[in-house]
């Protein structure tokens, strides 16, 4: 998986709503004839606006999608709304949550029924805090569109998990779990809330289960080491430590919870060259000890 939800706001897409490429093409000009200069201007910044390929920057896409916006050559309410959604999109990657809400209720507005906006809106409500928005939205999302609810009720869940609800959490990771079995996010969220309640057994049979579904799953392996270390077993931890650094040779802070789970075991050789790797990377000597993010 390339885009995954680790908690609530960050950078993870379930497929929102993207404008088509080539809204304003060469349809409406005769074959053979040059497209202008106006037309190909706006058809890059419908391109920059779409970034389909996430080949822009959040700047550039927002640049796009205003001058989509503004160029009145959109075909239709749902083209315009697609714009309207892709910068909100963009807004959000930024963190400016409140132009990512306004830019939602404007393509809400345009296409009411369009669950994948609401689900869009509703993680930017999570990412202000305000849940009990982000709750409505997500709600109207799943009854809109029931066979899309597995992205949907996973950011629920995320929500209620943020709320403290974690029973209401459990519920909604165990449902989207049943409609989608081969859904990793879903195990590795869930295990965030098994943790909290202090069930290591089940959090690390469900990291096991989104690494099988992922084995490239990196903050998966981390956590799970995290949570061997937390039940004594620091062989197995140094184990999915050193598999996360495998994936991800800049992932400073496996070295530094590599290094405390040798130095556990006594190792104090191979404990201090992983904390001087740590420290190469970013990680300051006084991080906290091995936390799951």
């Amino acid at each position: 998986m390339s885009d995954r939800t680790v908690g609530i706001g960050s950078t993870v897409s379930f497929g929102f709503i993207r404008a088509r490429r080539g809204l304003v093409a060469a349809a409406s000009i005769p074959a053979g004839v040059m497209a202008s200069p106006a037309v190909a201007q706006t058809q890059q910044q419908i391109e920059w606006c779409e970034n389909t390929s996430r080949a822009f920057s959040p700047d550039r896409q927002i640049d796009g999608c205003t001058a989509a916006i503004r160029s009145g050559d959109q075909r239709s309410q749902k083209e315009l709304a697609s714009y309207f959604n892709s910068r909100g999109l963009a807004y959000r990657a930024k963190g400016d949550f409140d132009r990512a809400v306004a830019d939602f209720d404007e393509a809400i507005r345009l296409e009411p029924k369009n669950a994948l906006l609401f689900n869009a809106r509703g993680v930017a409500y999570s990412a202000k805090r305000d849940y009990g928005r982000a709750m409505a939205d997500f709600d109207e999302a799943i009854r809109l569109e029931p066979k899309g609810a597995a992205a949907f009720l996973n950011n629920r869940g995320l929500a209620r998990h943020s709320m403290n609800d974690y029973d209401g959490a459990i519920a909604d990771f165990d449902e989207v779990i049943r409609l989608a079995p081969n859904y990793a996010l879903a195990y590795y969220n869930r295990t965030n809330t098994h943790r909290v309640q202090g069930d290591n057994d089940r959090a690390i049979t469900d990291y096991t289960d989104a690494i099988r579904l992922d084995p490239n799953f990196v903050t998966a392996y981390y956590n799970r080491g995290v949570t061997y270390r937390a039940k004594g077993d620091s062989d197995r931890a140094i184990a999915d430590y050193t598999e996360a650094i495998r994936l991800n040779p800049k992932y400073g802070l496996a070295y530094y919870a590599r290094g405390n789970a040798y130095r556990d075991k006594g190792d104090s050789g191979r404990a201090n060259a992983d904390y001087a790797e740590a420290k190469k990377l970013g990680i300051k000597p006084d991080a906290p000890f091995a936390r799951p993010f």
